[in-house]
């Protein structure tokens, strides 16, 4: 098992959302700024705290841990959403009904996504 994944987030706001991880000591360092439709791709070290801010009337700030998979997030109007499941597509858009999942393997962070 490696001890970094990746951590992808989709910023899906009409606003743009912020991207932190804690130091050593806890203390957040700045990472990036998601624009209104941008995404980013971070390899984080298992364990690492992770904050995503957006500022509206009121500034929401959400935690997440890295843990043993790599993960999607989806930043929303509503609030922040990890993906838990993909559903694999044919080449026409339909959903294939066999049960295909989700490719997995390569270096580092197995497991979906």
């Amino acid at each position: 098992m490696s001890d970094n994944v990746m951590l992808i987030f989709v910023n899906l706001r009409r606003s743009d959302a912020f991207l932190s991880v804690n130091n050593a000591e806890g203390i957040p360092e700045f990472i990036a700024t998601l624009s209104p439709a941008q995404a980013t791709r971070q390899t984080a070290a298992a364990g690492s705290v992770w904050s995503v801010t957006t500022l509206d009337n009121v500034n929401y700030s959400y935690q997440v841990t890295a843990r043993d998979q790599n993960r999607v997030y989806l930043i929303g109007s509503q609030g922040l959403y990890q993906v838990e499941q993909a559903t694999a597509l044919s080449t026409d858009g339909s959903v294939l009904s066999d049960g295909a999942s989700f490719p997995v393997g390569g270096g580092g962070g197995g497991g979906w996504p």
